[in-house]
């Protein structure tokens, strides 16, 4: 199994002290019982919402809201801007709490302008959205 090692600077309290885990509503301390865990959980949430989705506009809202719904059952902060300088998990590279607004309003800016990427395909999709 692939473990996650959470890179990230100064005091923002995602992890357990001297430890790279993640604090979690399940109170796993153990990387790979809470990467099983997070796994079961977020995929169950997935389905739901792939069979219940979000009403509306893709925004930023509506993204948190997503974010919400996915992780909820495992963290407190789910749904919400990351704080400090929480930086990676695994070979996934977060934005740093402080520009997450900015890049926001820059993707979905370029989302709407291009009719919310409507009959677009996946890669075009992509090029549309990047920075």
């Amino acid at each position: 199994m692939e473990k996650y090692d959470y890179i990230y600077k100064g005091s923002e309290g995602y992890c357990y002290p001297g430890t790279d885990v993640l604090i979690n509503k399940l109170g796993i301390k153990d990387d790979n019982a809470l990467t099983i865990a997070e796994r079961e959980i977020t995929s169950l949430k997935l389905l739901m919402l792939y069979n219940m989705p979000i009403i509306g506009d893709f925004n930023f809202s509506n993204l948190c809201k997503i974010h919400k719904i996915i992780f909820d059952d495992m963290y407190e902060w789910a749904g919400q801007i990351r704080r400090g300088y929480f930086l990676s998990k695994g070979n996934s590279i977060f934005c740093r709490g402080m520009y997450i607004t900015e890049n926001t309003n820059k993707i979905f800016g370029n989302i709407s302008k291009e009719n919310n990427l409507c009959g677009l395909k996946k890669t075009q999709c992509i090029e549309k959205i990047r920075l």
